[in-house]
């Protein structure tokens, strides 16, 4: 099934690229800076579900901010969980190579919690660059391009002080044990994207990603993190006392997140992270 799934995901990021594109070209200059994100993100959510209303597919279409969207006859047979453009900020400011901005899909079973295990197809598309398509399924996570696809490996690093780490801090100032990761890890980076700085992870290019502002819906983080899943890398979603909590039930649920290239990396971080200092 997850091979129909993803197979569907691509033509979704296609045909929503294709009339969001269009859109931007027709849409003149932008009276305000996040004009451009949201004509584009709007057009790209009208072809999509446009093109979902015509396949007729059993499916629950879930994007941030709105309604599930009932498509198709019958029971559902999966939910679309699909984020435009995450990163808006940076779309919006056209910064493509300081943060990427990314279109990412993933289909997870008709019902029961959101979480990376659940996870049948995952794609993310970024909107800037190089045309690579990164996508997970039941054979792994790999990159795709026209010549051919590459597996995803996530990096063999397992100590925060050799670590390249991504922090999100947008609207956010990190307290003393936040801090103390950053100034322990080796490097540190901010994309403004949920979904890129996962991606890196997956890719190998950095070893963990930390979002502690308990601001993360599904469709930032759900195709980013069953991505590092799948490239052998591991993933915690956080409540506020920084434990590991439930998957959530829907996309109203807000998380924190840690991912990490290994299992060691991961508990260096979250052991930083609980201490409280006096």
């Amino acid at each position: 099934m997850n091979g129909d799934e993803l197979s569907l995901l691509r033509a979704l990021v296609d045909v929503a690229l294709n009339a969001a594109n269009a859109s931007i070209d027709t849409a003149g200059e932008p009276a305000f800076e996040g004009d451009v994100a949201r004509v584009f993100e709007e057009a790209a959510r009208e072809a999509i579900e446009s093109r979902l209303k015509e396949l007729q597919l059993p499916l629950l279409l879930l994007m941030e901010d709105g309604r599930p969207v009932r498509l198709g006859r019958g029971a559902p047979t999966a939910r679309l969980i699909i984020d435009p453009v995450d990163g808006r900020g940076n779309f919006a400011r056209g910064l493509p190579f300081s943060a990427l901005s990314t279109f990412s899909g993933a289909a997870v079973p008709p019902a029961g919690p959101l979480t990376p295990a659940t996870v049948r197809a995952a794609l993310i598309r970024q909107l800037a660059g190089a045309q690579v398509t990164f996508v997970a399924d039941g054979q792994g996570a790999r990159a795709e391009w026209r010549e051919g696809s590459e597996a995803l490996r996530v990096s063999t690093v397992e100590r925060l002080e050799e670590a390249m780490i991504s922090v999100e801090l947008d609207h956010f100032a990190p307290g003393l044990p936040l801090a103390e990761v950053i100034q322990t890890a080796h490097g540190v980076r901010a994309t403004g994207s949920c979904s890129a700085a996962l991606l890196a992870v997956a890719c190998g290019q950095m070893d963990a990603h930390v979002d502690i502002r308990a601001r993360l819906t599904a469709e930032s983080w759900l195709a980013g993190a069953a991505m590092i899943r799948a490239a052998g890398g591991v993933v915690v979603l956080l409540d506020e006392a920084l434990e590991q909590a439930a998957p959530p039930a829907n996309m109203l649920e807000r998380r924190s997140i840690v991912a990490a290239a290994s299992r060691p990396l991961l508990e260096d971080i979250l052991a930083r992270l609980r201490k409280i200092f006096l």
